[in-house]
């Protein structure tokens, strides 16, 4: 159990593999696996905060917010600069809105 999740190991694992390293995300998967430890980490502090039915804003290139999408069935957005990420986003049931910040 992550918070009131219900998350296992196995989950996590399963869901990290198919939709983040086999995802069209920037990195390598060598990379996904060196920070595997750290994505699970974060997801733990999140699962304490995040309220049933809540949203997750991801500023960035969208990691967490697939991550979240799918373990803990929110609705999740991201906002970035790059569009590169943009389908396989989509494809995950993210929104995808691209926003240079330094120009808002």
């Amino acid at each position: 159990m992550w918070g009131r999740w219900t998350v296992t190991e196995a989950r996590f694992d399963d869901i990290y593999d198919r939709h983040i390293r086999g995802n069209r995300f920037f990195e390598a998967n060598a990379y996904y696996d060196q920070f595997r430890d750290r994505y699970r980490n974060t997801l733990r502090w999140v699962a304490r905060v995040l309220p049933a039915r809540g949203r997750m804003l991801d500023i960035g290139s969208g990691q967490f917010a697939g991550l979240c999408r799918h373990l803990f069935d929110c609705a999740a957005d991201v906002l970035d600069i790059d569009t590169r990420s943009a389908d396989a986003l989509r494809d995950n049931d993210v929104g995808f809105h691209a926003l240079d910040l330094s120009l808002e």
